[in-house]
């Protein structure tokens, strides 16, 4: 008896399975080659600002205190109380960190400052200017005894209001 015939069997299912496993493969590895160059750009260097240490501040928290009569002012210009805000700048963060310390008597010695000076002085921005200039010269005084030189770089008004 003869067996029955059966097609021969064809490679063509594999050779398909094959060809779409390799196109999978080659676009995988060209997706990632694709973003390894995209990833190759140069790190962006750091404006010269940014180089060495950040400066650091000590802030004087706000006060208020009244300031002397100026005779020679009208009652548009007189001004009795002053409420400010300053922060003192020093060369690095950890610096102001330790300059702390030295904020009570600073901040003393800056009412006392203040309270000499008259409202109409200090309407100006050369009598502002003026005014953080001996801010900074009062802080620098304190703090600086005990290391022998200049803590403080500047005085930066964060609040100011005459009234």
């Amino acid at each position: 008896m003869a067996k029955p015939s059966t097609p021969p069997e064809s490679n063509h299912g594999l050779v398909i399975g094959l060809l779409t496993s390799l196109g999978v493969l080659l676009l995988l590895l060209g997706v990632l080659g694709w973003q390894k160059i995209q990833g190759d750009d140069p790190k962006p260097v750091d404006p010269a600002w940014m180089r060495g240490p950040l400066p650091g501040y000590v802030k004087l928290e706000t006060f208020t205190t009244n300031l002397p009569t100026d005779p020679a002012a009208t009652d548009a210009t007189s001004f009795q109380y002053i409420q400010m805000a300053v922060d003192l700048k020093a060369d690095s963060v950890e610096r102001a960190e330790q300059l702390k310390v030295f904020v009570p008597e600073i901040k003393s010695n800056v009412l006392k400052e203040v309270m000499a000076r008259r409202g109409s002085e200090l309407v100006t921005a050369e009598g502002k200017d003026n005014l953080a200039k001996s801010i900074t010269t009062v802080a620098n005084e304190i703090a600086g005894s005990r290391q022998d030189r200049k803590p403080f770089a500047d005085a930066f008004f964060t609040t100011f209001l005459l009234q």
